[in-house]
């Protein structure tokens, strides 16, 4: 994470810091950057990364941007799991900054720009914490990201994500011969959260876990999109 407060900065070294009349080395900020971050979260290339929930360019505002630079600055976003990296482009060799996301909530904002993309803004805040503002290409974009973090807050992505990883890495394997996980729609089904799939009555589902089936909840596969349905809403597709 960023540095948040002085007191977080206190391990810096000194030799890092500049009187007015040096010119201040962008290598330095970078050396600055990373001695803030989360310790815990180490170096990693972003093409390294696996498991990647959501993926892209946003614009990241700078905490203090009057000093190197401009408020708002391109930066390339991976939310892995639970946590959130931002690197300078999907080349780079280590992140800008990371953070975990666990403790933060998210929502859509409109009051941290005044130009045309003020819908499309959205931050994490957390008490005691840095909050994190960010800008994307459009509002169903920053909805996006939105929905995909509160996914994983609720406490069904991290484990649920990776299951499905998994899964889907295999499914082209048995995809043509594992008929007895295949289901058809009883009833047109309007997905209420984005983890829930929307299909229509004829659909063909395929299903891919029951692991909730004991809230009456299966997580299935339609036209590329993987989300959990209500089970009741299915019959099975094939007499076998």
């Amino acid at each position: 994470m960023d540095c948040s407060a002085q007191q977080h900065c206190r391990s810096i070294d000194p030799s890092f810091l500049k009187t007015s009349r040096d010119v201040f080395d962008p290598q330095d900020v970078s050396r600055l950057v990373a001695l803030t971050d989360d310790e815990d979260i180490p170096p990693v290339a972003a093409y390294e990364l696996t498991n990647i929930l959501k993926q892209g360019y946003l614009e990241k505002k700078r905490k203090d941007h009057s000093f190197f630079g401009p408020e708002w600055q391109k930066r390339w976003c991976i939310l892995n799991n639970s946590i959130f990296y931002y690197f300078g482009s999907e080349k780079d060799k280590q992140q800008k900054g990371s953070f975990y996301i666990n403790d933060y909530t998210v929502q859509m904002v409109t009051n941290l720009r005044k130009d045309s993309k003020r819908k499309s803004c959205f931050e994490l805040s957390a008490p005691g914490k840095r909050p994190f503002q960010f800008t994307a290409s459009s509002p169903q974009e920053a909805r996006e990201w939105v929905d995909q973090i509160n996914f994983v807050l609720r406490g069904k992505p991290a484990s649920l994500s990776l299951f499905l990883f998994f899964f889907l890495l295999f499914l082209t394997y048995f995809w043509s011969s594992d008929y007895s996980n295949y289901y058809q729609g009883l009833w047109d089904c309007q997905g209420d959260e984005s983890d829930e799939l929307t299909f229509e009555r004829g659909d063909l589902i395929y299903i891919i876990s029951k692991e909730y089936n004991i809230h009456g909840w299966w997580v299935g596969e339609l036209n590329g999109t993987v989300g959990i349905v209500p089970k009741d809403f299915l019959q099975p597709a094939y007499i076998l």
